[in-house]
């Protein structure tokens, strides 16, 4: 692409040999839980773009037609992956063509230059989910050729990587503008390794345990529950419910029994009142010098 070509160092405005020769690649990793893919940058000059000319016009009419492009493109893709090596942990995997896409410009000499953008993906899926992975890659492709070539890996906040620091920072911007101040890269071979954030998920809360139910406040009134085996409520010695005792009277609630006279210290055995009866009076003890009428003579 002439864009391209004039952004280059030393070769703007020239066309001299080697420049007709020249070739771009920009290689970009992007790790999936279940796989790799890989997009893959060519950017051809004159002479390489001329080469591939006869396989683009499938119909030999001198045109390239859009219909042209997808046929090409699958050519082209399976032809740049056949030259690349790619290993998940020790182990060869194959790429595939996923999607790609083709920009066809003109050089100041009339002729096409071909800007190849292809998508490759592994193969076989893979489980990368877990753990820590190496990857190792060599790209063989147009390794004679003059150009550029950049190998990067996809920043993503969800994924760790352990690689040089050229591989985490891209300075062509795929291929359109070089970083000021950064040389041109011309890398083929790459080795990393990667793992994916896993977000630790909290341990669900223990249950809480239901509160037991509040204390009924006491008020005073003595409750007699008719069931078996209850406490005796009276005192008199006769469990309610008891089949062998003898029927037991209902609580009566009403006033104090009536004071005894003589020492207010002493245990006082209070009869129990019969039912529905009120209890009977206690007669005062005479006292000796008094009155037993209660009246002065």
């Amino acid at each position: 692409m002439v864009l391209v070509v004039a952004l280059w160092p030393g070769v703007a405005g020239a066309h001299d040999a080697d420049e007709l020769f020249r070739v771009h690649v920009y290689t970009r990793f992007a790790p999936a839980e279940d796989r790799i893919d890989l997009r893959y940058v060519m950017d051809m000059a004159e002479i390489q773009s001329f080469n591939d000319l006869e396989r683009l016009d499938a119909d030999g009419d001198g045109e390239i037609a859009a219909a042209e492009h997808q046929p090409y493109l699958q050519l082209k893709a399976a032809e740049i992956a056949g030259g690349l090596q790619l290993e998940i942990d020790g182990q060869p995997v194959a790429l595939g063509f996923a999607s790609g896409e083709l920009l066809v410009q003109t050089s100041v000499y009339g002729t096409p230059l071909l800007r190849v953008d292809v998508w490759l993906s592994t193969v076989e899926p893979l489980d990368l989910i877990a753990g820590t992975h190496a990857v190792r890659f060599v790209d063989r492709n147009v390794t004679d050729a003059r150009g550029v070539r950049e190998i990067v890996v996809t920043p993503d906040a969800g994924i760790e990587y352990e690689a040089a620091p050229s591989l985490l920072h891209e300075v062509t911007s795929v291929l359109t503008a070089l970083e000021p101040g950064a040389a041109p890269p011309r890398v083929t071979e790459a080795e990393f390794s990667f793992a994916f954030v896993v977000e630790e998920t909290p341990p669900p809360a223990a249950p809480t345990e239901p509160a037991a139910p509040a204390a009924p406040a006491d008020s005073g009134v003595l409750a007699v529950e008719e069931q078996a085996g209850d406490a005796d409520p009276v005192g008199d010695g006769v469990e309610v419910g008891d089949p062998q005792g003898e029927a037991a009277a209902p609580a009566v609630v009403g006033p104090e029994p009536p004071a005894v006279a003589g020492d207010s210290t002493a245990d006082v055995e209070v009869p129990r009142p019969a039912l529905e009866r009120e209890a009977p009076a206690v007669a005062e003890a005479p006292v000796e010098g008094a009155d037993p009428a209660g009246v002065a003579s």
